[in-house]
């Protein structure tokens, strides 16, 4: 049976999605960026958590980039000394990460929870609109925008579908990425030698200071992740491109095999870079699914295809994210 139901966390209100045949569960904090901090599912006979995210994150989250599943709009990943230029018009925003600005406006904001009256899912549907609800923010960015995000709990699977609208007059370049951190290995004493990552990648962005050069590299080494590859040898925070799909999904893999588990993160066609990150000191990785590279503003102004979009007044984009836990002799849903 699946249902909808909040909790409160000191002065925050989560939203508990449950499907009780299952035994599945997740949680999102619409206060602090519309945040999923929490997946759990039962492989076989036993509950798996496959988020890392501070104990009690909800009752005083912070540090929004490293819990959770952050949402990364309207660029992910970083922006060069935090200027840009679209449209004739020079833009400044704060310098937020050392000398640039990374991962966008709506990482830490409060997020408007949208009805479903319709649905009798376990799923919730946030909503952030630049001028409205973040009008000290309006001058940093071109254009107006709308992005939602609606979160479905379905048996194991959890499927995320983000769709950004274009409310304005002007043109709207956007970029679109999460920054999951799973738990890998799943258990707190696991071997990070008996983990093992999967990324169908063919090549990577040459980076320097984190910031693509413009130029793209064939994989090769311990970033070829076509083959699985044990964590314990994965030191990266690299952004992998040239994506595999297939029948429309690109399939990132995460296998335990002390646990028996695979966790698949898949993604359609609206996304084509991805950043693999390997967090120091922590049992977990980061497989981060973006509809363009890091910079892509910057380096779209010099001639370089790097996955910025611009919608048309009016027009509206949307891409999906599926996360499901199996038993590694099953096959994940397609």
């Amino acid at each position: 049976m699946a249902s909808v139901r909040t909790e409160s966390h000191g002065q925050h209100l989560v939203y508990v999605l449950e499907d009780a045949n299952a035994g599945s569960s997740a949680r999102v904090l619409p206060g602090y960026g519309f945040n999923c901090y929490s997946f759990q599912c039962r492989v076989g006979e036993r509950p798996y958590e496959l988020l890392s995210a501070a104990d009690h994150f909800a009752d005083a989250p912070s540090h929004a980039s490293g819990n959770g599943i952050p949402i990364l709009f309207p660029f992910p990943n970083r922006i060069a000394g935090g200027r840009f230029e679209f449209a004739g018009k020079v833009y400044e925003l704060p310098q937020n990460h050392g000398p640039n600005a990374i991962h966008g406006l709506v990482i830490d904001r409060p997020w408007r929870i949208v009805p479903n009256p319709c649905s009798a899912a376990a799923e919730i549907t946030g909503e952030l609109e630049l001028t409205r609800d973040l009008p000290e923010l309006a001058s940093l960015w071109p254009a107006d925008f709308r992005i939602q995000l609606r979160y479905t709990l379905e048996e194991n699977r959890l499927t995320s579908r983000f769709r950004v609208t274009n409310p304005d007059s002007r043109p709207l370049p956007w970029g679109f990425g999460t920054h999951p951190y799973f738990r890998l290995p799943l258990a707190a004493n696991g071997n990070e030698a008996h983990a093992s990552v999967r990324v169908p990648a063919t090549q990577f962005w040459e980076l320097e200071a984190s910031l693509p050069t413009g130029a793209k590299r064939p994989v090769s080494g311990v970033l070829d992740l076509r083959r699985a590859r044990a964590l314990s040898e994965l030191k990266l925070d690299h952004v992998l491109t040239g994506l595999e799909f297939s029948d429309g999904w690109c399939p990132c893999r995460l296998l335990d095999h002390d646990a028996g588990v695979e966790v698949v993160y898949r993604f359609d066609t609206a996304f084509r870079d991805v950043v693999l990150y390997t967090p120091p000191r922590r049992g977990s990785v980061c497989v981060e699914p973006y509809t363009c590279v890091t910079d892509a503003v910057n380096l779209h102004a010099r001639g370089i295809d790097a996955g910025l979009a611009v919608l048309e007044a009016g027009a509206s984009a949307e891409g999906t994210m599926v996360l499901e836990a199996t038993g590694l002799n099953e096959p994940a849903r397609g």
